[in-house]
């Protein structure tokens, strides 16, 4: 039996890999979007543009002003939600992403001027040269706010 470390809200726990991805895997049914996660955390790998009314249901879940997010620059797509940056990573991970294109940051769509922050916890790659939550490579960052603009539409 494969196991698979799963991090849950401030635990860490290991179960059998087959039931992780059947209890965690669901499709959305009025959008067809994959939503994943625990509780009423969602994560959202979206299959289309995101308007501000969907990202409603990320309020409060668990952050009131930020969305956390995990860019993949080579498929140019995003997963958004979850209380931790692993999360979303993990979501993407349990598709065709790889560790290597995914990136993470913070959302902040509800401010006057909506903003990303480039700062994670899976940023830290000192063999890749980020030695820092914050993503200090100037061209991953502009990779990664297009991946942001393209399936989040707001006022940028």
């Amino acid at each position: 039996m494969t196991w698979r470390l799963c991090f849950l809200p401030h635990t860490f726990t290991l179960v059998p890999l087959c039931s992780h991805l059947c209890a965690a895997l669901r499709l959305h049914a009025s959008s067809k979007r994959r939503i994943l996660g625990t509780m009423s955390i969602p994560i959202v790998i979206p299959d289309h543009p995101l308007e501000a009314q969907d990202l409603e249901q990320f309020r409060g879940n668990p952050f009131d002003t930020m969305i956390k997010f995990v860019a993949d620059l080579r498929l140019h797509r995003v997963a958004l939600g979850g209380e931790m940056h692993a999360d979303a990573e993990n979501a993407l991970l349990a598709t065709e992403s790889r560790q290597e294109d995914l990136w993470g940051g913070n959302l902040y769509p509800w401010e006057a001027q909506p903003r990303i922050e480039y700062t994670s916890l899976i940023n830290i790659r000192p063999a890749e040269g980020n030695r820092s939550i914050m993503l200090s490579n100037a061209d991953l960052r502009v990779q990664m706010a297009a991946v942001i603009r393209d399936w989040v539409l707001l006022s940028w």
